[in-house]
C-alpha cells in the first residue's frame, strides 16, 4: 500500500507538470506520461541513449536494481543532453517499482526533476574534492591530520614512507601527535600553537615540519594537521650555491659575475624583455610578455650609452646585425632620461634558429643592476678604508709606545731623585710626577671611554645641573694648563645660572678634549671656550688661534687615530670621543677652521631647560 500510495503521488506530480516516465518490464518499453508532445514509447537503451555517455551505466543499474527488487525504491543523479549540442541539462530521477499480484515488476515508474544548477554545484564540489583527496595522496609531502588530544585521524602514503621506518607502519594507526619525536618538545598538548622547524634524523636527513592547530568559530579546537617535507636536497642545493657564491665573489671582475648570474636573479629585479628580427633595423621590447611589443631605434639607444661602454656595445651589436649565431652578454652604462641620474644595465642575447640552423632572430633581457653596481663602490670604498684602518692601528700603536714611555719615564726618573732632594725640591719633583700621572691617566681613560662609548656600554646619563656653575669649575682647572708665553686663555659664560638637562661629566670631557687639543696646536693669541642655550640645544665651542686644518682633513678629523701633526703629542682618541659622546647624547660635532687662522670646534646637544638666568639678571 505504501509503494502503491508513492506511485499515486508520482501521478499527481505528472499532472503537475514534472516529467515522469513509465517502463512497462513486460513490454520492454517506456513513454513519458507528462509530456504530450512526446508520446511515442521507446525502449530503455534508446531512451538511456539520451544521457551522458558516462551516466548510462548508473542509469540501466538503477533500472535492473529495481526490476530485481533489490532496491524499493532507486535516486540517482544524471545529464540528459540538451537542446544545443554539447550541452547538457543535470537531474534528480526517483524509479520506483508498480509491483502486481504475483510480486512482480510490471512498470518501472520515473520522476524527473531538472535541477541543473544545484546538481553542477555538487558536481563540482565532488571533482574538487577528489582532487584534494588526489593531491593528499599522491602528494610528495608528508602529511597526517590528528584530533584535539593529538590521535592520529589520516594521513597519507607519504606520511608511512617518513615515519614508518621509524615508528613502524604497524603503529602508525596509534600515532600519537604529543609523542612524535621532537613535536614533543615544541608543541604543547593543552595549548597547540603554529609552528615550523627544520631538524636533521637519525638517518642523515633534514626535515621541514609545519604545524597547524585548526578552530572553528566559537574557538575550539577542531584537529591539528602536520606537514613533513625532506628538504635534503634543496638543503644540498642550496649549500652548493653559497659555495659558488663565495668562489664568485672572490673572482676580480664582479661585472661579468652579475651578468652570468642574472637569469639565477631575475625574481629579484625588473626584467625587460628584447627582440630583434635580422631584417629589420629597430628593436622591440616590453615589460611583460602580455603587453604589446615597443619599437626603439639603433639611434635611440645609442644614443644614451656613456663612451665608457659604447666600444663593447658595438662589438656585440654588430653579431646581432650581422646574424652571427653567438650570444651576446655586455654591462651598458646608460642615461635613463634626460636630465635622470645614471643606470648600469647587464644585456644577453641569444639567436634564435630556423630548421636550416641560419639566424633568423635574437631574443634576450635586460636588467637594472644599478644597485649590484653601487655595491661594487661601496665595497672597494670598505676595502680601501678598512686598509685605511690598519695602518692607523699601525700607526696608534707607534704613537701609544711613545706616549705612555714618556710620562712613565719622567715618574720614574723623578722617583728616583726624590730620595737625595731637599724639601723644596721634592716639593716641585712631587708636582712633576703628579703631573705626568694624570697625563698618564687621561691617557688610559681616552683609550677605555672609545672603546665603551662605540660598543654601547657607556651611556650618557643626563640629570637637571646648573652647566653655569660647572662651566666655571671647568674653566678653573683648565686654567692652569695653558702655560704657553702669549697664549691668552679665555672664558664665555653668559649665564649666572643654566639649570638644563645634560651629563655634566661628559660636557666637561668634551670640552676637556676641545681644549687639550687647542694647547698643542697654539703658540700665540688665545684659546677661548664658551657655550650658550637656544632653547633647546646646548652649543658648546672651543676656538684658538692655532694652525688650523686643512681643508681635505676636516671630515677625517673626528675619526680613531687620525692626527693632522704626527710630530706633536697625543694619540688621535680625543676628538673621536667627542664625537662618540655628542651622538650618543643624540646631538653633532663640528669644525670651522682655516689653514693658518686657527680653529673652532663645536658641539651642538639637545639639553631641556629648567631654568636660565642671564649674567644681567635677567631670565
Amino acid at each position: 500500500m505504501q509503494q502503491q500510495s508513492f506511485i499515486d503521488i508520482l501521478y499527481k506530480e505528472a499532472l503537475r507538470g514534472k516529467e515522469v516516465f513509465l517502463y512497462d518490464v513486460r513490454e520492454g518499453l517506456c513513454h513519458n506520461v507528462q509530456n504530450s508532445e512526446d508520446t511515442e514509447k521507446k525502449t530503455i537503451a534508446e531512451e538511456a541513449m539520451k544521457l551522458h555517455p558516462a551516466d548510462i551505466t548508473k542509469f540501466l543499474k538503477a533500472t535492473n536494481e529495481i526490476i530485481k527488487r533489490e532496491k524499493s525504491t532507486s535516486n540517482i543523479n544524471v545529464r540528459v543532453k540538451g537542446k544545443e549540442k554539447g550541452t547538457f541539462e543535470y537531474y534528480r530521477i526517483t524509479a520506483v517499482p508498480e509491483i502486481n499480484k504475483m510480486g512482480d515488476v510490471d512498470r518501472v515508474i520515473y520522476q524527473c526533476t531538472i535541477d541543473t544548477e544545484s546538481l553542477k554545484r555538487e558536481e563540482e564540489v565532488a571533482n574538487i574534492s577528489y582532487t584534494f583527496k588526489q593531491l593528499f595522496e599522491q602528494s610528495d609531502t608528508a602529511q597526517a591530520y590528528f584530533d584535539s588530544n593529538g590521535k592520529i585521524l589520516g594521513r597519507n602514503k607519504m606520511a608511512d614512507q617518513i615515519f614508518g621506518p621509524i615508528y613502524g607502519l604497524e603503529n602508525m594507526p596509534k600515532l600519537n601527535l604529543y609523542d612524535m619525536y621532537a613535536i614533543e618538545d615544541i608543541v604543547a598538548s593543552n595549548d597547540p600553537q603554529p609552528v615550523d622547524f627544520c631538524l636533521r634524523t637519525r638517518y642523515n636527513t633534514y626535515i621541514e615540519v609545519s604545524i597547524r592547530p585548526f578552530f572553528d568559530d566559537n574557538g575550539q579546537l577542531l584537529f591539528i594537521s602536520a606537514t613533513v617535507s625532506n628538504v635534503t636536497n634543496i638543503r644540498n642545493i642550496f649549500k652548493e650555491n653559497i659555495q659558488k657564491r663565495r668562489q664568485a665573489e672572490a673572482t676580480n671582475n664582479r661585472v661579468e659575475d652579475y651578468a652570468k648570474r642574472i637569469m639565477s636573479l631575475m625574481e629579484y629585479g625588473k626584467i625587460v624583455m628584447w627582440k630583434k628580427d635580422v631584417k629589420e633595423q629597430s628593436f622591440y621590447y616590453t615589460y611583460n610578455l602580455n603587453d604589446q611589443w615597443q619599437e626603439m631605434t639603433l639611434n635611440d639607444l645609442g644614443s644614451n650609452i656613456y663612451d665608457d661602454c659604447k666600444e663593447l656595445y658595438q662589438r656585440e651589436m654588430q653579431k646581432v646585425f650581422e646574424g652571427r649565431n653567438e650570444s651576446i652578454s655586455m654591462l651598458m652604462h646608460l642615461k635613463q632620461a634626460p636630465n635622470s641620474e645614471e643606470a648600469w644595465y647587464a644585456v644577453s642575447g641569444v639567436p634564435v634558429l630556423d630548421e636550416e640552423g641560419n639566424v633568423t632572430a635574437y631574443y634576450g633581457i635586460q636588467r637594472n643592476v644599478s644597485d649590484m653596481k653601487n655595491n661594487e663602490e661601496e665595497l672597494r670604498r670598505e676595502t680601501e678604508k678598512a686598509n685605511n684602518s690598519s695602518k692607523l692601528k699601525t700607526l696608534f700603536i707607534e704613537n701609544m709606545t711613545h706616549e705612555i714611555r714618556t710620562p712613565l719615564n719622567a715618574i720614574v726618573g723623578f722617583a728616583d731623585l726624590l730620595q737625595d732632594s731637599d724639601p723644596e725640591t721634592k716639593k716641585q719633583i712631587t708636582q712633576i710626577i703628579k703631573v705626568n700621572c694624570m697625563q698618564l691617566k687621561r691617557l688610559i681613560d681616552n683609550i677605555f671611554d672609545i672603546s665603551n662609548l662605540e660598543s654601547g656600554k657607556v651611556k650618557v646619563k643626563t640629570t637637571f645641573t646648573d652647566f653655569a656653575l660647572e662651566f666655571k669649575h671647568i674653566c678653573e682647572n683648565l686654567k692652569n694648563r695653558v702655560t704657553k708665553p702669549g697664549v691668552e686663555f679665555i672664558e664665555d659664560n653668559p649665564y649666572s645660572k643654566c639649570v638644563i638637562k645634560i651629563d655634566p661629566y661628559r660636557a666637561e670631557q668634551v670640552i676637556n678634549n676641545f681644549v687639550s687639543n687647542a694647547i698643542k696646536f697654539t703658540d700665540k693669541g688665545h684659546i677661548k671656550i664658551g657655550y650658550h642655550h637656544d632653547g633647546k640645544k646646548l652649543y658648546v665651542y672651543c676656538e684658538d688661534t692655532g694652525k688650523g686644518i686643512p681643508h681635505n682633513k676636516k671630515k677625517e678629523i673626528f675619526e680613531r687615530f687620525v692626527k693632522i701633526d704626527n710630530f706633536v703629542q697625543g694619540t688621535g682618541l680625543g676628538l673621536a670621543i667627542c664625537k662618540a659622546i655628542a651622538e650618543g647624547s643624540g646631538g653633532t660635532i663640528g669644525v670651522n677652521s682655516e689653514l693658518g687662522n686657527g680653529s673652532r670646534f663645536f658641539v651642538k646637544i639637545p639639553a631641556e631647560v629648567k631654568e636660565i638666568i642671564k649674567d644681567n639678571g635677567q631670565q
